[in-house]
Order: C-alpha cells, then structure tokens, then sequence
C-alpha cells in the first residue's frame, strides 16, 4: 500500500521535482565561479535563480529552501565598488548610476555628486 499524500504535499512535491534543472543550472555557475570564468552576465542570472527558487519554495512552505537560496543569492550578489559609491573617491569616473536619488541634499551635476557647503553667516 503506497503513502498518500494531501493537495499541500502533492504541490510540494511537484515542486520539487521541478527544481531538478535549475539545481543543474546552479551547478555549472557555482563551477564557473571556481574557476573564475563566470562574467557579470552568469552571476546575475544565478542570482535571479535563486531568488526564483526563494520566492517558490516560500508559497510552498518549505522554508528551510528558501532561507537557504535567499542565503546563496546575497551571497552570489555583485559587489560595487567604492568609486561607483562616491565619486568623491580618487579615481572615480562619471558613470549615471554615480547620480543621487530621490530626497538628496547637496548640489547634482550630471553623475558627479557636488558637496555644498553651509551658508551660514
């Protein structure tokens, strides 16, 4: 007699046996990335599998997956530089993502960031 499984279990399982190619995927990028071939391009991509994986194992329950692809994909995240943080840095290049956003104090000029100073008396 074989186990029956409830709705929640049956799409749980389905789930998980869908997984089975984007696991494969995983592989070979976490094989590119130690042996330094993975570009810019490859990380994002396996970032947004796993962040993929994360948002589905989290509606099907299975949290302990996707506590752990949220882990891989911070983890795998593209770090800046510190001259693409604050073009005040020695060699920093203009670049528009170097612009401030949204609420900022100080003057702007194009991608460079200007620091205005007080004007009091």
């Amino acid at each position: 007699m074989g186990v029956k499984l409830n709705a929640r279990q049956q799409a749980q399982l389905a789930y998980l046996q869908g997984l089975t190619p984007k696991f494969q995927k995983i592989h070979s990028t976490i094989e590119l990335m130690a042996n330094m071939q993975a570009d810019e391009s490859v990380v994002r991509s396996f970032g947004r599998t796993l962040d993929e994986i994360k948002s589905g194992a989290g509606q099907m329950s299975l949290n302990g997956l996707a506590e752990t692809a949220g882990l891989m994909s911070t983890m795998a995240a593209p770090r800046r530089r510190a001259a693409d943080e604050d073009p005040g840095t020695p060699g920093a290049v203009w670049k528009p993502e170097n612009q401030l956003r949204r609420g900022s104090k100080g003057g702007e000029c194009g991608g460079w960031r200007e620091e205005v100073a007080s004007r009091r008396p």
